[in-house]
C-alpha cells in the first residue's frame, strides 16, 4: 500500500522547488538535524557505559554524511575494504572503526588490519587469515546464535540456513586457532537481519549471543549489530527504543558483573540513523491515462532507487504542487526504465499530477543511493546535505558523458 499527500513544500526548511532549481532532479537530500536526533535517541534510550554507536555505512557511505556522523560522536561499521577506505577518508581512526566482513581477500585483510581497529571474523577460515596474514592479536568473532528466524525481516542472517558467522559449537575451535597464533578472541558479534520491528525478538537474540559470549574468558566487548526498523507507513509503529534500551542495559549490567569488569557495548544501526533523514526529489515528465489507470512518469526510477523494485516495499510519497486539482484515481508513480515493475508507488488517489510537478519520496536515506546502479545506463543523481538550513552539494550528478568515458577501454601504451 502506497501513501501520498499534497503539500511537501520543503525539506529541513529549504523549499523543494528551490532545491530542484539549484541542483536539478533527481536529487537525494539529507537532513543532518534528523541524523543527530536519531543518534541521540539511541544513546539516551540505552544509557549504558561504555557504549559506542558504529554507524553501518553499508546503508549510506557518502563521505560528507560520514563526516557529519563522526562530528556527532559516532563510530563507523564497515563490511568491505571499500567501505573501510571511505571511513578512513571521512576521518575515522582506530577503535572508531569496526570491520565485520565476509569472504575478504588477503589484500582486503591486510588493508583493514590496522592497529586498534576492531575486527570481527566471519568464519574459522577468515579468523585464521586475520591472525596469520593481518597479524591481528585481539579479534572478535561473528556468531550465528541459536534462534528462530524473525517474522517479516529482510535479508535474514541467523538460523540454521544462514551463511554468515559461526555456530556456538565452533567457538572452542575458534579460540584454539587464535591461541595457536598468539591471539585472543576478545569480542562477540551478531547481526540478525534487516528492518526488524520487534524489540522483544531482538532482546531474545541478545540473550542467545550473551550466553555464547560467556565462554570467551578474554571478552572485552559485545557487538549487538543492527537491523533496526523505521516506520515506512503512517500506521506502522516505530521501533520501541525505550523498551529495547532498558532490556539491553539490564543485560549488560549483569554481564559486566559476571565478568568482574565493564564489558563494552557496540551496536551498528544504519537505517535507524539515516533512513528518515533522506528524501528523493523527482520531476514529473509524463502523464498518461489508459485502461482506468493514470501512469505518472518521473525522471527517476529503479536505477536510482532500487528498494521498491527489489523488495516490493513502497515508501511514502508527496506531491509538491500548488493550487486545487481534480482528484485522480488509480494513480501509479512510475520510474524511467523499461522494466515492467519499475513503480515508485501504486494505487493512489491524489490531486491530478501534471508535467513539471515535483514528487518527494520519503525515508530513502538508507539503501537509496547506496543501492543505485547504472541499470539501463541511467546516470546516478546528485546528493545534497542540509545543515543549519543551508543546502550543500556532497556528490555531483553523473552525466551520460561519464558513462561513455568509463566504458572506454584503456589506451594501449606505445
Amino acid at each position: 500500500m502506497s501513501e501520498i499527500s499534497q503539500g511537501t513544500a520543503d525539506i529541513a526548511g529549504v523549499a523543494c522547488q528551490a532545491l530542484a532549481e539549484q541542483f536539478g532532479t533527481p536529487l537525494y537530500v539529507y537532513d543532518t538535524s534528523r541524523i543527530r536526533a536519531n543518534l541521540d535517541l539511541i544513546r539516551d534510550s540505552i544509557n549504558y557505559k561504555p557504549m559506542r554507536i558504529h554507524f553501518a555505512c553499508m546503508s549510506n557511505s557518502n563521505v560528507e554524511l560520514l563526516r557529519a556522523i563522526h562530528r556527532f560522536g559516532a563510530g563507523v561499521h564497515a563490511c568491505t575494504a571499500g567501505q573501510y577506505a571511505i571511513a578512513k577518508c571521512a576521518g575515522f581512526e582506530g577503535e572508531e572503526i569496526v570491520v565485520t566482513g565476509c569472504n575478504l581477500t588477503d589484500e582486503d585483510i591486510r588493508m583493514v588490519s590496522e592497529p586498534n581497529v576492531r575486527i570481527n571474523a566471519d568464519s574459522l577460515g577468515q579468523l585464521s587469515a586475520y591472525v596469520e596474514i593481518g597479524k591481528v592479536k585481539e579479534i572478535g568473532i561473528r556468531i550465528n546464535p541459536s534462534v528462530h528466524k524473525p517474522k517479516g525481516a529482510i535479508n535474514v542472517a541467523v538460523g540454521p540456513d544462514a551463511r554468515v558467522g559461526i555456530t556456538e559449537k565452533q567457538l572452542p575451535e575458534a579460540a584454539d586457532r587464535a591461541t595457536q597464533h598468539g591471539a585472543r578472541i576478545v569480542g562477540a558479534h551478531t547481526y540478525v537481519g534487516t528492518d526488524i520491528r520487534d524489540e522483544k525478538y531482538m532482546l531474545h537474540v541478545l540473550e542467545s549471543l550473551l550466553s555464547a559470549a560467556m565462554s570467551l574468558e578474554d571478552l572485552t566487548y559485545v557487538d549487538i549489530g543492527g537491523g533496526f526498523s523505521i516506520p515506512y507507513e503512517s500506521e506502522q509503529k516505530p521501533f520501541d527504543w525505550d523498551r529495547y534500551g532498558a532490556g539491553v542495559r539490564d543485560r549488560f549490567e549483569r554481564l559486566s558483573e559476571r565478568f568482574g569488569r565493564r564489558i563494552s557495548l557496540l551496536l551498528e544501526p544504519g537505517r535507524a540513523v539515516i533512513g528518515d533523514a533522506g528524501t528523493l526529489l523527482a520531476r514529473v515528465v509524463d502523464v498518461k491515462t489508459q485502461n482506468g489507470h493514470t501512469f505518472v512518469g518521473t525522471d527517476t526510477g529503479f536505477s536510482n532507487f532500487a528498494r521498491p523494485y527489489i523488495y516490493g516495499k513502497f515508501h511514502r510519497v508527496s506531491l509538491a504542487a500548488e493550487g486545487t486539482r481534480p482528484p485522480a484515481k488509480g494513480v501509479a508513480i512510475c520510474g524511467n526504465t523499461v522494466a515492467a515493475n519499475d513503480f515508485l508507488a501504486k494505487g493512489l488517489t491524489l490531486p491530478a499530477p501534471r508535467v513539471s510537478d515535483l514528487i518527494a519520496i520519503h525515508d530513502v536515506g538508507a539503501y537509496g543511493y547506496s543501492m543505485s546502479s547504472h541499470f539501463c545506463s541511467v546516470p546516478r543523481p546528485a546528493e545534497v546535505l542540509i545543515e543549519d538550513g543551508v543546502p550543500r552539494l556532497i556528490r555531483r550528478r553523473e552525466t551520460v558523458d561519464d558513462l561513455v568515458r568509463d566504458a572506454q577501454p584503456p589506451k594501449e601504451s606505445a
